[in-house]
């Protein structure tokens, strides 16, 4: 083979070789966009159920804060209920201690 031969079919794969590069080039621009679009897509996925969580969360904690509020009411009633009952208790003792004394 002559060196014209040689330089013909060097020059012929390094062309094939540039098609195929281009090829690739093209094919890994288009995964890298795809890829791209999956994570946007993922991305905003989250972003979605991350809304969803924050609005149960601060729906969740309404609700208990109401019966937490409900709660204390409830506590402060029974309080006044059992401090009523104390005071009936004392003034019963002491008028059984002071018949009993024969004060009254």
């Amino acid at each position: 083979m002559d060196i014209e031969t040689r330089l013909a079919k060097v020059e012929v794969e390094v062309g094939t070789d540039k098609e195929a590069i281009e090829k690739l080039t093209r094919a890994i621009d288009d995964l890298r966009a795809s890829v791209e679009r999956g994570f946007s897509e993922q991305r905003t996925a989250m972003e979605r159920g991350f809304a969803e969580q924050r609005a149960a969360l601060t729906e969740l904690r309404l609700d208990t804060d109401h019966k937490i509020a409900e709660l204390r009411r409830e506590t402060n009633l029974n309080f006044r209920w059992l401090y009523g009952l104390n005071i009936t208790n004392l003034t019963f003792t002491i008028g059984i201690i002071a018949r009993m004394a024969g004060i009254v």
